[in-house]
């Protein structure tokens, strides 16, 4: 966690370099940590956490041109190709409910938010 940034900077796109479904369910992980362990307890982890969560949360929309580049556009912004899986050779974000569903989704854009 503490070099995050050097591993992002490495990896510009980490949704390509990682796979989009591997960032997300990364970003929920990163999300509970911080809310879990560190909320209140260490302000500098929590805010670490926070951060790295929301980069790797919001890379997946950094992959191609339709997407919002900017974080002002992204308030009326759907990821239609998770959602409904239409993307060549991607399945649903949300196929297997055992790996990622969309309430922990909502719960750690609401935390990183």
């Amino acid at each position: 966690m503490s070099s995050f940034r050097e591993v992002f900077k490495e990896n510009p796109q980490l949704a390509d370099a990682f796979g989009s479904r591997q960032v997300i369910i990364g970003g929920i992980v990163l999300s509970k940590l911080a809310k879990l362990i560190y909320e209140g307890k260490d302000m500098h982890r929590f805010s670490e956490c926070i951060a790295m969560a929301s980069d790797m949360l919001a890379s997946p929309a950094k992959l191609s041109l339709p997407h919002p580049q900017t974080p002002i556009e992204y308030h009326s912004y759907t990821f239609r190709e998770f959602l409904n899986g239409r993307c060549a050779g991607d399945v649903s974000l949300f196929e297997d409910k055992q790996i990622v569903s969309p309430s922990e989704l909502i719960a750690a854009l609401q935390t990183v938010g």
